[in-house]
């Protein structure tokens, strides 16, 4: 009987290395969301990631709203699972891992620049997002 004795080792979503170096870079935007408002961007991140900044770059203050989960047949806006970015250069950072950020623009014109940091983790490896606080209501 033979055994393999040599396995490959990678780190995987519960290993601690990936967050403690330094992430690869990912950076996108919008510079017009919708003509009419109430628009949503979905953000899918290549790999899970260890860090994201969204910062709002409407010049007339549209209100930017950053959510883990999509608006459509959740209580995201009913039980205000997001934060509201409502002004010129405002901004939130998010010490998380994630595959996907949503970004809801409460108006035309609505405008937003975010860049990550990207560990080595596949997404494929990432559990979906949901529960008290990103889909549900926490008083449930």
């Amino acid at each position: 009987m033979s055994y393999n004795t040599f396995q490959t080792h990678r780190s995987g979503i519960g290993h601690t290395a990936p967050y403690l170096v330094g992430g690869v870079p990912f950076i996108t935007g919008s510079s017009q969301m919708s003509a009419g408002g109430g628009m949503e961007h979905k953000v899918t991140f290549p790999l899970v990631t260890r860090k994201i900044t969204i910062k709002n770059m409407s010049t007339d203050n549209v209100n930017l709203k950053v959510h883990f989960a999509t608006t459509t047949g959740t209580n995201v806006d009913a039980h205000y699972h997001y934060v509201t970015l409502d002004s010129y250069e405002d901004a939130v950072e998010f010490a998380v891992r994630c595959k996907e950020i949503y970004i809801t623009s409460a108006a035309a014109n609505g405008k937003y620049e975010l860049w990550a940091e990207l560990t080595s983790i596949p997404t494929s490896e990432m559990f979906n997002l949901t529960g008290s606080g990103i889909t549900n209501d926490p008083t449930r």
